[in-house]
């Protein structure tokens, strides 16, 4: 193996010249950090475990027409990127009081926010990611205003399209969306089903998707077999809608 010269090396990737101009090498880590770094530790396989997650996103994205960059998935550690110039500030949003915003603010881990937190940090490992505002963004030139009113635009009830039910479900929205969400298919469902996948795909009740040697051994369902004057399955003592 050819040895190479790494440009840059963050808690969960290096970075190394790519093949060509305007392009780069990432490799995967397995090395995990919380709480910025103060707390480390080596999971064997988690860089190859990211990498396939991170280009499975990144097609995602893709396909929805948002421009990312990906290049291709070269082997099991190692992605084949793009060279960018980043806004160097992270965006934190928070709802739920988690990670460092706890010792800080002398919150109990797992309490609601009041309010939807939005916090700014300096992507930068050796001054620990600090805490900064609106003001340094704009005076240090990181990113313009409508950059900024860009990061905050996604604020508490916006409900992305790769939500999960079980998100909804437990989520910090309106009582009557965590009722609905909860009341769609089985726990082990909802764990996976998002809402996009939900209002994109045609809905199949559980007692419709299955066999007519099925429903025949537990009875009939109205929806399928109308003409036996059947109750709905799902909607108890109705044999006129579905």
């Amino acid at each position: 193996m050819t040895e190479r010269t790494a440009l840059y090396e963050g808690k969960a990737k290096i970075i190394y010249p790519g093949p060509e101009n305007g392009t780069l090498i990432q490799f995967f880590k397995d090395d995990a950090t919380a709480y910025n770094a103060q707390k480390k530790d080596v999971i064997t396989g988690k860089g190859v475990l990211n990498n396939f997650i991170s280009e499975h996103i990144m097609h995602r994205l893709e396909a929805a027409g948002i421009t990312t960059h990906f290049i291709r998935r070269i082997d099991q550690r190692e992605q084949l990127i793009k060279s960018l110039e980043i806004i160097p500030v992270e965006v934190v949003v928070r709802n739920v009081a988690a990670g460092s915003v706890c010792p800080r603010l002398g919150l109990t881990e797992g309490d609601d926010l009041p309010a939807t937190l939005i916090e700014f940090c300096l992507k930068d490992d050796a001054l620990g990611d600090p805490l900064i505002n609106e003001n340094h963004i704009l005076s240090f030139k990181w990113a313009s205003q409508s950059d900024i009113d860009e990061m905050k635009r996604h604020e508490k009830h916006h409900i992305g399209a790769m939500v999960t039910l079980h998100e909804l479900e437990r989520g910090p929205v309106h009582p009557l969306i965590q009722k609905a969400a909860g009341s769609i298919a089985s726990t082990l469902i909802r764990r996976s089903g998002t809402v996009g996948g939900n209002i994109c795909l045609d809905t199949r009740c559980f007692w419709f998707n299955q066999t007519e040697d099925w429903r025949r051994s537990i009875d009939w369902c109205h929806k399928c077999d109308c003409d036996t004057e059947a109750d709905c399955r799902v909607i108890p003592n109705q044999n006129t809608l579905c």
